[in-house]
């Protein structure tokens, strides 16, 4: 009995933990992207701190495998190996490429609007999974699945037309990412069917580790393609967009030293805070991720999307306090 109440207690705190974390981290990416209008700077950003927190888990934390006799060792290695180098190769590369760019389409829709919007229309995401279920692993589905699904629908077009702040782009950017982001659910759970996984808490971190790892890699030779661009052409008409590069030339430029100390001293005050911003949104983001992945280990996962969905009313009710954002009823 104590043992169970220690538990309901330790679950608790890990809910309180990734909502607060979960909302502090939409807080930041909206403030960055106020600052910087470069939705994939804070993406591959977030990804390379999830790399090097999952990285030091494992370093530290991970438990050992304990030993094996020899032959039942190599025949199981053998066997892993190969269902992971050949069969489920192609899934992994579906799962990596739908979060990566499943995760820029988040944060360019919290650019291009409120996060508050932006986080009502990510509340359709199970429609989605609803239907890519259907189609790649053929489940079925009760009548009353298909009234709550519509329900939903439902709820999500009078929340868009009542929005204060509407964005097209703001829309059809959550839209994508809730496409990309059920289908790497589907995905996953068909990769997870074919490794014969289970899914646990030291399976998420190494699952987080690989998405950061893939993130990185495909995100990052856009975002140096996109810094280099914005270095040679620069757009000193839109004053209310500023990049990385914009923000970080009064530092570099010996001329603004000798000619203007005071520019060169607000430049750097102003990029040390958008530098800060970035830090804490993209720690944040992965602290909250971690925390889910324990909680993942604890409940169903039922009661984990359930969890999840409240997250997201979290969020938003955040957002609004925050940000002031006008709503209607």
């Amino acid at each position: 009995m104590a043992e169970s109440k220690q538990k309901l207690v330790e679950l608790g705190a890990l809910l309180l933990v990734w909502y607060g974390f979960g909302a502090a981290s939409n807080i930041y990416c909206k403030q960055f992207l106020s600052e910087v209008a470069s939705p994939i700077t804070l993406t591959v950003s977030q990804y390379l701190v999830g790399v090097v927190i999952c990285a030091l888990y494992g370093l530290f934390f991970a438990p050992s495998e304990p030993e094996k006799p020899a032959t039942t060792k190599a025949s199981s290695s053998s066997s892993t190996l190969k269902v992971a180098t050949s069969s489920a190769f192609g899934l992994w590369v579906v799962v990596c490429l739908t979060n990566a760019f499943g995760h820029l389409m988040t944060n360019w829709s919290m650019m291009s609007g409120e996060v508050s919007f932006t986080h009502t229309i990510k509340a359709a995401e199970p429609i989605f999974s609803f239907f890519l279920a259907i189609v790649f692993m053929k489940s079925s589905y009760t009548p009353l699945t298909l009234v709550s699904i519509v329900t939903v629908v439902v709820g999500i077009m009078i929340a868009t037309a009542s929005e204060a702040r509407y964005s097209h782009l703001g829309l059809l950017t959550a839209m994508l990412s809730n496409a990309l982001f059920s289908s790497r659910n589907v995905f996953t759970k068909m990769l997870l069917t074919r490794l014969n996984q289970k899914e646990d808490v030291h399976f998420g971190f190494y699952y987080f580790l690989v998405l950061s790892l893939s993130g990185v890699g495909v995100l990052l030779p856009l975002w140096i393609v996109q810094q280099f661009f914005s270095l040679v052409a620069s757009n000193p008409s839109s004053p209310s967009v500023i990049d990385l590069g914009q923000l970080a030339a009064p530092i570099l430029t010996n001329d603004t030293i000798t000619t203007n100390p005071k520019v060169d001293l607000e430049g750097f005050l102003m990029f040390n805070g958008v530098v800060w911003l970035l830090v804490k949104a993209s720690v944040t983001h992965t602290v909250y991720n971690v925390v889910s992945f324990f909680i993942l280990a604890n409940v169903s996962a039922v009661t984990h999307a359930i969890s999840n969905a409240m997250r997201r009313v979290v969020i938003i009710a955040v957002a609004v306090l925050v940000f002031r954002n006008p709503i209607s009823l």
